[in-house]
């Protein structure tokens, strides 16, 4: 029995039946993946990146896309959806469409692919990887190299700065294997183009700043492994926690914020943690337990290892929105 079965085993019906289903559509989609919980929700892993979640409310269920722009760019839902930020709500006994699931999951592999510098990962429909290699300035730069959906090699080829330098190597690709999906070159490549935020030290990603949900969703896309499951955990927490919240990145973290009240939270990813500050901390009860040098503020430190307490993290935030915030901005 994976994690995800003990969990949903906890879940009361009918909630329970209406996420087992929407489980076997992932795990039918997504045959590879990792199946773990990320913030204590089931999540489906791939490289380490998550790409699809679920979880079961007293009055609904909801579908993650862990991240808060596959909702506003996958094309048309059904009426029956309610579609916020990163959040797709559904009704208790209702199950999402396969043909849905599956356009979720491969907005979210594209996206996922999107780097401009460092490692990329192209993924087939299913997860499995289609081809990787370094980009550096959105270029295919370093060794490139690509599969089959079996996980078979390709071929590989080296490249500088969008051209190669060295003749395809590794096995000869085999008949219809272009109409199926494979579109590396058989001869020289043309130069290849790739989006995504430079990473600063200690993991934190370099993101222009902006008003809105589409920057901190960008800090959260561009985030691996714990500290992206943190953040994202992080993120739908403050969301239902304070309703038509205020975000915003400046100085490469996220904000959060009231329209009337100013800004009572703010994230950033440091090597070993990744570091809550309420502007407000040192009026909260209790008060959160990371001191700081800017009076009036306080911190909670998440590690890898941490569990956090969503009920004491829940109530900090709602109390934090309730009181006069940082106007700094």
């Amino acid at each position: 029995m994976s994690v995800i079965d003990e969990y949903l085993a906890t879940l009361p019906e009918p909630q329970r039946a209406t996420l087992a289903a929407l489980c076997e559509t992932l795990r039918e989609l997504l045959p590879g993946a990792e199946e773990r919980l990320s913030y204590r929700m089931p999540c489906f892993a791939v490289r380490g990146k998550a790409v699809a979640g679920f979880d079961g409310f007293t009055q609904h269920c909801s579908y993650f896309p862990h991240s808060g722009s596959v909702l506003a760019t996958v094309g048309e839902l059904p009426a029956w959806v309610d579609a916020q930020g990163g959040t797709l709500r559904f009704p208790i006994g209702r199950r999402l469409p396969k043909s849905l699931v599956k356009r979720l999951i491969r907005v979210r592999l594209d996206e996922i692919s999107a780097v401009r510098n460092g490692k990329r990962v192209e993924f087939f429909d299913d997860g499995t990887v289609k081809a990787e290699g370094p980009v550096k300035d959105g270029l295919l730069h370093g060794t490139w190299s690509w599969y089959r959906r079996d996980g078979s090699p390709v071929r590989t080829v080296r490249y500088r700065m969008g051209e190669p330098v060295a003749p395809p190597s590794g096995p000869a690709k085999p008949a219809g294997a272009r109409r199926a999906g494979l579109a590396e070159p058989s001869g020289p490549a043309k130069p290849g183009r790739a989006t995504g935020p430079v990473m600063l030290a200690g993991g934190n990603p370099q993101i222009a700043k902006g008003d809105g949900d589409e920057p901190v969703q960008a800090y959260l896309d561009a985030l691996d492994g714990w500290k992206h499951d943190v953040v994202a955990g992080l993120d739908e927490l403050i969301v239902r926690a304070v309703p038509g919240v205020r975000k915003a990145v400046r100085w490469n973290s996220p904000f959060y914020g009231t329209e009337t009240g100013g800004w009572f939270l703010g994230l950033h990813c440091l090597t070993r943690y990744v570091k809550v500050t309420f502007f407000a901390g040192t009026s909260l009860v209790p008060v959160p337990p990371v001191a700081s040098k800017t009076a009036g503020t306080r911190c909670v430190h998440l590690g890898d290892q941490d569990r956090p307490d969503d009920a004491q993290l829940l109530a900090w935030v709602r109390q934090a929105a309730a009181l006069p915030g940082w106007t700094g901005f």
